[in-house]
């Protein structure tokens, strides 16, 4: 009876054990690491924005880079599955790029590591426009043809009515 009772009490005590080990395992993430950098120079972008999206381009988070050890970093914590997502990163004075990966979940790992998202810096005339320009023909009043002066009638402005 004693026996009983100690294996019950031993049941009992491991039961919420069991169940916390669960929810944890569920509560898991995957830790998703980035770098956002300039194109041309290949050097950290602080504080750009990078947004996570799922495959169907919904939002989940979003957030800015912060400078570690030179670099431009983001981090995310996703749910342990695998799943496609999208990353787009922006920065004031670059082009936004979009970047979409596929993220696995291995037991054992727990970081992933995203490829480095460059940045272009846009073009001065893609943010230059012009006002409305009006173009006006003229015509060439007179022309030297060989030895001879041709003068053009239509190309000089006189009063209606006169005789030239």
């Amino acid at each position: 009876m004693i026996q009983r009772i100690r294996i019950t009490f031993i049941i009992a005590l491991l039961l919420p054990l069991s169940a916390l080990a669960q929810t944890n395992d569920k509560e898991a993430k995957i830790n998703l690491w980035g770098y956002v950098v300039d194109s041309f120079l290949q050097v950290g972008l602080e504080g750009a924005k990078v947004t996570l999206m799922t495959a169907d381009s919904t939002v989940v988070d979003t957030i800015r880079t912060y400078m570690y050890d030179g670099n431009a970093l983001f981090h995310f914590s996703l749910p342990t599955k695998t799943q496609n997502i999208i990353l787009r990163a922006e920065h004031e004075g670059y082009e936004s790029n979009c970047m979409a990966m596929k993220v696995r979940h291995h037991k054992r790992e727990r970081n992933v590591y995203a490829p480095w998202i460059n940045l272009r810096k846009k073009s001065l005339m893609q943010d230059r426009s012009l006002d409305e320009v009006v173009v006006t023909a003229s015509k060439v009043q007179m022309v030297w043809n060989g030895d001879t002066l041709v003068f053009n009638a239509d190309a000089f402005n006189v009063p209606q009515g006169s005789d030239a």
